[in-house]
């Protein structure tokens, strides 16, 4: 979020669902603004997250999945039924 504030892109996180513990387990967000899909393209795949617990000295690791997809925008669009062809085979 901080990242994005600091490009003068805008944040918003979705469908944010926490453990028990007060960890993420799985979140949603949603970032627009010029040239952020350029810039975040290549964050896809699989990042390695380190984090020190309070009641503990030994660093925890864990992973953490990154898809990012373009927002896309809505067209209207019209199939003409004599462009579409039905194969049916047995």
């Amino acid at each position: 979020e901080k990242y994005c504030q600091a490009k003068g892109w805008r944040f918003a996180a979705h469908d944010v669902r926490r453990t028990e513990f007060g960890g993420v387990a799985s979140a949603m967000a949603e970032v627009t603004g010029e040239g952020c899909y350029a810039a975040l393209r290549f964050e896809s795949g699989v990042h390695r997250v380190q984090r020190v617990p309070t009641n503990d000295v030994r660093i925890h690791t864990s992973t953490a999945s990154v898809v990012v997809l373009p927002g896309v925008d809505q067209i209207e669009f019209t199939l003409d039924e004599n462009d579409v062809r039905i194969d049916t085979f047995r």
